[in-house]
């Protein structure tokens, strides 16, 4: 796969201008002409003639005892595309494809971070792009992006580097002070949720100390009444006693 590596490099980075070059004003001619041309119809439009020539053609000699001249002009064998090329032409579809999709995971397990970062902000922006413009003018804006934004970078790496380290270096700095802060808050309100649990602790230990001294008050304040006991024998009948007769 490395040297769909070295091909889309120097394609993007204009290392043979030409080429690029080519490739490029191919590519914004396309989509100007898929968006101003209808190419389907074109197509057909062709597809038709074609046929309608080569059939007067034919059919003109018929009636005068003459071959048709399409059919005079007929190979002896037709062409074919040969095997080897199918293959080759396969052979690397499949490798393009495998190139594409190992890049994907590589972007998507974050293997080179600012690739990750480059591939989110794009995502991001044609999100919102998507409902305001057309997508002919998406595509035209990423084709002109994609090769312009690596030649600007390779003009000018050292500042945009330097730009970019001090944007990391204010973005580590913040990420620092909203750790210190987040910490100082969360010792802030561990402190507090001690301190009400101590108080919470110690207002249900007065509470139950008050009410085990309730208790034992009311235990000793209790009458005590003093009852006689009950008899444990028969009653025993007292002798009578004669009184003297007054005369």
């Amino acid at each position: 796969m490395s040297h769909f590596h070295s091909l889309f490099y120097d394609l993007f980075t204009w290392k043979h201008p030409k080429a690029t070059g080519f490739v490029f004003f191919s590519t914004i001619s396309l989509i100007f002409a898929f968006r101003y041309v209808n190419v389907l119809r074109y197509v057909f439009k062709g597809a038709y003639v074609l046929f309608a020539t080569v059939s007067l053609l034919e059919l003109a000699g018929k009636p005068l005892g003459m071959n048709g001249v399409v059919s005079s002009m007929r190979p002896h064998r037709y062409y074919t595309i040969p095997r080897e090329s199918l293959e080759h032409f396969f052979a690397n579809l499949h490798e393009l494809i495998n190139f594409f999709v190992l890049e994907f995971q590589r972007v998507v397990f974050a293997e080179n971070i600012f690739a990750t970062v480059a591939a989110f902000v794009t995502s991001f922006f044609g999100y919102f792009l998507i409902k305001y413009i057309p997508f002919w003018t998406l595509l035209l804006l990423t084709a002109i992006t994609a090769f312009t934004a690596p030649l600007i970078y390779i003009n000018n790496k050292e500042l945009i580097d330097e730009q970019i380290l001090h944007v990391s270096e204010i973005i580590n700095a913040q990420m620092e002070n909203t750790k210190k802060i987040t910490g100082k808050y969360a010792e802030d309100a561990a402190a507090r949720a001690r301190a009400t649990a101590a108080e919470l602790q110690t207002k249900v230990q007065g509470m139950t100390h008050k009410a085990a001294v309730k208790t034992e008050a009311t235990n000793g304040n209790e009458t005590v009444h003093d009852y006689p006991k009950v008899p444990t024998h028969e009653p025993v009948a007292e002798p009578a006693v004669d009184e003297p007769i007054l005369a």
